[in-house]
This record gives C-alpha cells, sequence and structure tokens, in this order.
C-alpha cells in the first residue's frame, strides 16, 4: 500500500505515476503534494485500482480518486457509474474548465473542487437524487448546502435560494467576479474558508439567524467593508474577517492592537514595542473570536471582562497571553456560569 503522505518530499516536479499490480491501498491524502502530476497509470492485473485517460478509479469504477493536477482534462464527464467523489479528487485541477455530475453520484465532499482555477461550471444531470446545479453552482439536492462556486463563474451577484443554510467550507473562495452575496434568512453557518480570496466581494448584509462564522470565511475579501454582526452569531472562528476593507479601517481597532466588529473582538497584535501589562476588553463586547488572542503580548499579566460579554470561543485563553496570570470579570458567579465558553480555554480553566 501506499502511505498517507508518502509523497509529501520532492514531490512537486513528479509528472507520471505508475502503480504496480501489488497495491492495495491509496489514502487520500498520497497526491496533495504532486502539483505537476500530469499522468496516474495502473497495472491492468491490479484488483483494486484502474486508470482512465490517467485518471485514477477504484477497480469498479464507483469512487474517483484522482484527476492529476496537469490532466490534459477540460471537459470532464464523470463516468455514470461512479458514486462517490473522493475529497481531494479534483482539486487543483490547472486545465479543468466544466464537470458534469452522473446521476449515479451519492457522494461528494465539501472541498472537492478546492484550487480549480479554471473552472467555469459545475453540472449536476437534472435525474441526480442527490446534488443539483443553479449556473453552473452546486447544492445539495435539497438547496440547504451551497458547496462549490467555480473559480471562473461569471455569476457577480449570488442571489442564494432562501432554503439554504449552510455554506460549505471553501465553497465559494477565490471567486473573483463575485461582488455581492445576498444571504437569506434561513442561513445558518457560514463554514471555514468559505469567501476566502473574493477580491471584489462587497458587503453583503449577514443575516439575523446565522450562528455561526468559520476560520478564514471572508479572509483577503479587499472589499469588504462589514459593519454588522447579527447578534444571533455565537461564534465566530479565527482570522474570519482579516485582510478585508473593515480590518482596514482604523475606527474599527482599539488604540491600534484590537480589531472589534460591531460588539465582537476578533483579533489583537500586539508588537514588542508593547508593554502594558494590563488588558481592558471594551464595554459593550458580547462576543470574543476564536484565538483572539494568538499574537496578544506577553507582557499581559491581567485581563478585565466587562459585564456586557456572552461568548467566549474556542482557543481565545490557550497559550497567549503567556503570562496571564488575573481574569476580571464584573458578574455574578451566577452570570458568570451563563457565559457561554469554548473548548481549548486552558488558562481560564485554571
Amino acid at each position: 500500500g501506499l502511505l498517507d503522505g508518502c509523497f509529501e518530499l520532492n514531490s512537486y516536479s513528479l509528472q507520471t505515476l505508475y502503480i504496480p499490480e501489488t497495491v492495495r491501498t491509496i489514502p487520500g491524502g498520497v497526491f496533495k503534494r504532486c502539483s505537476s502530476l500530469n499522468s496516474i497509470s495502473v497495472n491492468e492485473n491490479n484488483e483494486y485500482y484502474m486508470s482512465n485517460n490517467g485518471i485514477l478509479y477504484n477497480k469498479s469504477i464507483t469512487e474517483l480518486l484522482k484527476v492529476p493536477p496537469k490532466s490534459a482534462v477540460i471537459n470532464f464527464n464523470i463516468p455514470n457509474t461512479v458514486t462517490a467523489i473522493s475529497k481531494s479528487a479534483l482539486s487543483s485541477c490547472a486545465s479543468l474548465e466544466t464537470v458534469t455530475i452522473p446521476p449515479s453520484v451519492i457522494n461528494i465532499e465539501k472541498t472537492v473542487f478546492t484550487d480549480c482555477n479554471s473552472l467555469k461550471n459545475i453540472n449536476a444531470d437534472a435525474e441526480n437524487e442527490y446534488y443539483t446545479s443553479i449556473d453552473g453552482i452546486l447544492y445539495d439536492k435539497n438547496k440547504t448546502v451551497l458547496m462549490a462556486v467555480p473559480k471562473k463563474s461569471a455569476v457577480a451577484k449570488l442571489d442564494l435560494p432562501d432554503t439554504v443554510e449552510t455554506i460549505g467550507e471553501d465553497a465559494a473562495s477565490d471567486c473573483e467576479a463575485l461582488t455581492e452575496v445576498i444571504f437569506p434568512e434561513s442561513v445558518k453557518v457560514i463554514e471555514d474558508n468559505a469567501f476566502d480570496g473574493c477580491s471584489n466581494l462587497e458587503s453583503p448584509g449577514l443575516n439575523e439567524g446565522l450562528t455561526q462564522i468559520g476560520d478564514w470565511a471572508f479572509y483577503g475579501c479587499e472589499k469588504l467593508n462589514i459593519t454588522k454582526i447579527p447578534e444571533t452569531v455565537t461564534a465566530i472562528g479565527g482570522f474570519a474577517f482579516w485582510a478585508t476593507a473593515a480590518e482596514e479601517n482604523p475606527e474599527n481597532w482599539q488604540d491600534g492592537v484590537r480589531f472589534y466588529l460591531d460588539g465582537c473582538l476578533l483579533h489583537s497584535k500586539e508588537d514588542e514595542a508593547y508593554t502594558q501589562t494590563k488588558l481592558e476588553i471594551r464595554d459593550g463586547t458580547r462576543l470574543i473570536a476564536q484565538s483572539s488572542f494568538l499574537y496578544a503580548s506577553s507582557t499581559i499579566t491581567e485581563i478585565v471582562i466587562p459585564e456586557s460579554l456572552e461568548y467566549i470561543n474556542d482557543y481565545v485563553f490557550s497559550s497567549s497571553p503567556s503570562k496571564l496570570k488575573t481574569v476580571l470579570c464584573y458578574k455574578t458567579p451566577e452570570e458568570w456560569a451563563a457565559v457561554t465558553g469554548g473548548s481549548g480555554n486552558f488558562i481560564l480553566n485554571d
């Protein structure tokens, strides 16, 4: 068998790969560093795997395992025997422009189309009972999950169906044409990297009812000057609004070292010149986002939490500030018990 990560080192120049008769297992992460791979061939006597036009499948062609990143395929009609598309099967395919999903497919991982930088359309067959597409954009059949917006989609205004509850991980990342997203009230979760790198995306009105914004969700959205985070949001991931117009706005920073948006403390970035020992979180703050103190100064020994705080997300008080000794909170013990604390807050627990 091939070991997961066996091509981690010195594999960037690998162009062709031959799999002999003896191989029985190929983990999903084997090819993630093989950026120059253009063809995979398999010994015809191998009982577990086969290849067609340099593309890797399991022997019965029910699972699509890998289209090489430098494959020459442009318009890919997935064979109508395939039922599952593995997580990294299509990632980083440089030439791929259209993908057609047959009725047989019942399982597609959310991040299948990551870094397919030429992809224009994903077309799900109308008879597929698990997936559907609108304007070349992929959803689950009930349109509750936005799964993938092709990187080169011509859609500028994305008006989501009012059934969508989840924006999937990496679903619309690096979509340069995207300038506007209309979120219906049905949306509950925006997962990690959902709109990462959408450099032309301007202020979307995040909907009331939204509860969770993932790590790096809007990272690199240079024109995004968001001002309102719905009060229904109880969890914000690390760096969710980093490198946005909002993050570049000095008015959103306290003393130039703490980034706030609408009652949420999102990040700290003290440099070596920062020597204060006491950090007072601004009155009115209701939420501290995940890993907010990741780059907090090692000089901080005391933090003051305001009465308004309701949510402490994951890994806020993990290993930084490293010399923290005292946390003061203007709450009764009963009120403090009502604060929702995420995982990994080791310092606070101690």
